[in-house]
């Protein structure tokens, strides 16, 4: 894929990357102590990166800001991205920070999951010495994003939070962004409960264009005054690992052309959906005439208002 140059960069994504290991292996160990593996992926992953590398597939010119090393991992990861047409020339390399998630998946569809992210200094925040029409953040490191968030409001550039996980600064940072999508993950530690339409409620008092994503139950939204919800689009899900990422970069896409709400939020479900169809978090997330294939061959979602 061509790489953008950064000036021609419609989308910045700023975040965490890493390296994702997905395993398959028996459901008992062989013995005390060891798993008999089936099968093993290895790709880039993320959040960001994953968004990123997403938004990329569906032709919108993209490109990565964050802080990895000049490791192995980090340089496969570089590699990825340049494979994926998005352009890195705001990642920061230094020093040797080794990332990694472990999906472990056992063959009755059970997983386990871990991470380790070695503890590093602050990336650079200073360096959007370009124009995109639209940045999306996870909110990972907030100085850098308070930065970003600045710079964007001083060029009136629209700025997404993808906000996963939660944590006080990334709850802290709500109020400053244009648009909100949260997982059902953030709204239930927010909450402490699965009331996602109380979570709306309360989310929407500090961004009023605000999407929750719930997995298989769909999502509901908050948009500027509009609120309604959609199921999923039906697909067997082998991995979700990745499905929100491939939402987050593919509602980036519908934005830059166009779509209207709607439009967009049937657009990017199709786009987790697919996700899900596959193992590891990059082996699913679908190019351009993917999607289109798979809307035109099944029933659309109904939205529904609220």
């Amino acid at each position: 894929m061509t790489i953008p140059t950064l000036m021609d960069i419609e989308l910045l994504v700023h975040g965490h990357s890493c390296l994702d290991v997905h395993i398959r292996h028996d459901d008992a160990p062989a013995n005390d102590w060891q798993y008999r593996i089936q099968s093993m992926e290895i790709n880039g992953g993320g959040m960001a990166a994953n968004a990123a590398v997403a938004a990329s597939r569906l032709g919108l010119r993209t490109g990565f800001s964050g802080r990895l090393g000049i490791d192995p991992f980090s340089q496969f990861q570089m590699d990825e991205f340049h494979q994926n047409g998005v352009n890195t020339e705001l990642v920061v390399q230094q020093g040797y920070i080794p990332s990694l998630f472990l999906a472990m998946n056992h063959s009755k569809g059970q997983s386990e999951y871990s991470w380790y992210q070695m503890p590093h200094a602050s990336m650079v925040s200073d360096a959007l010495n370009c124009q995109p029409s639209l940045i999306l953040l996870d909110g990972e490191s907030f100085d850098v994003a308070i930065a970003l968030i600045e710079t964007a409001r001083e060029r009136d550039i629209p700025v997404i939070l993808d906000a996963c996980f939660l944590s006080d600064r990334r709850l802290a940072l709500i109020p400053k962004f244009d648009m909100v999508i949260a997982s059902h993950d953030f709204v239930r530690e927010y909450m402490q409960s699965e009331d996602w339409h109380a979570g709306l409620r309360q989310l929407t008092q500090h961004c009023t264009k605000t999407i929750i994503t719930l997995d298989s139950e769909g999502c509901i939204w908050h948009w500027q005054g509009e609120k309604g919800s959609m199921n999923c689009w039906p697909v067997e899900c082998v991995d979700g690992l990745g499905a929100g990422d491939a939402f987050h970069g593919a509602f980036c896409t519908g934005l830059l052309r166009g779509y209207t709400l709607h439009e967009n939020l049937r657009f990017a479900s199709a786009a987790g959906a697919l996700c899900c169809t596959r193992e590891g978090t990059r082996a699913g997330l679908p190019d351009m005439p993917t999607i289109k294939r798979f809307m035109a061959s099944h029933p659309e979602p109904v939205i529904t208002p609220v």
